[in-house]
Order: C-alpha cells, then structure tokens, then sequence
C-alpha cells in the first residue's frame, strides 16, 4: 500500500475514505497478482530449492538448497519411521530444581526474573507477595510486576535472590531491605 499511498500523496491526496482505501487494496492485490503471474519460474523455483514441491520419489532432492548447509544427504529417510516425541522428554530451559539467583554480581537479569515468576502459578506468587509484605491483589500479571519491583530494589543480607523452580511453596524471600545502587 506504500506505493499507492506514496503516489497518491504525490497528487496531493493526503485523507483516505473507506471506499478509498478498498481501492487501494484492490490495486495492491492486482499488482502483487501480476508479479505473480510475471515470476512463475522463480516462485516455482524457490518451492523446489526448500523441498516443498519435490517429487517423493527423490529424484528431485538434488535441487534442494537449504543455506549454510552442504551437501544434504536425504538417504534412508523411507526406513526412518514414525519419531515421536513424549511430551515429558520435553527439557525446558529452566529444569525441575534447577535454581537462579538475582542481585548484584550474578549473571541472570530482569528478564529473566520475570521468566521465572511467570512459571510460577498464582497461588505462589501471592504467597511469594504476602511473605515480602506486599498486597496480593490482582491478576497473575500485576503480582508478577510488583514482584519484579520489589525484587530488584531490594537486596538481602546474601545480595542476592533465589528462586527455585517448580517447588509446591515458596522459595525465596528478601529478609533484609537496602536499596541497590
């Protein structure tokens, strides 16, 4: 629409009513149509080089082209199966007990406290909310946000926070308050 708008702003057309603005994406849809229409070969190139529209026989694999991959060999692919995954094969990032610190010197940031709480369920984060002194009241995402200003303007006696993941109750807490500078 940039193109139309751009040429129509030229003229000096600088307002755009509803019927208007179905005109300009009845053109837009026309033009794209028509580089369709002009570009078969390289549409139809590009699905065989990404393997989409190859003959399942495999005498098309040659042309496929994956970049920064060479040679790709799709031998055996016929005996390979069905792979399916359970889902508790599943690892997350944040792995059960695995724990994480916050505050001065680590190496785990804002962004990553929020991850954290954000795994946590509601019922923990008000816990987590009422063991600091904090209200704990409202939606999951107002708790989170309290949490996260609380918890990186405050620093504990250990200058750090732990938290330890998918644990039934609350893990940290701040004991001591200072403000980090």
């Amino acid at each position: 629409m940039d193109i139309y708008e751009l040429e129509e702003e030229r003229k000096g057309k600088t307002q755009w009513t509803v019927s208007e603005r179905r005109i300009m994406t009845t053109w837009i849809v026309y033009r794209a149509w028509e580089r369709i229409k002009k570009e078969q070969d390289m549409i139809r190139d590009s699905f065989l080089r990404s393997g989409i529209t190859t003959r399942p026989d495999g005498s098309q694999d040659h042309l496929i082209s994956i970049k920064g991959i060479e040679n790709i060999d799709f031998s055996g692919w016929e005996n390979a199966g069905d792979i399916s995954i359970k889902s508790e094969e599943l690892v997350d990032r944040l792995c059960d007990e695995e724990e994480l610190s916050f505050g001065p010197g680590e190496e785990y940031d804002q962004d990553t406290l929020i991850l954290a709480l954000r795994r946590l369920k509601v019922a923990q984060l008000r816990q987590l909310a009422s063991s600091n002194g904090l209200s704990t009241k409202g939606k999951k995402s107002d708790l989170i946000e309290l949490l996260r200003s609380h918890l990186t303007t405050v620093e504990t006696t250990e200058d750090s926070i732990t938290v330890q993941i998918d644990s039934p109750r609350v893990i940290f807490r701040a004991e001591d308050s200072h403000i980090w500078s």
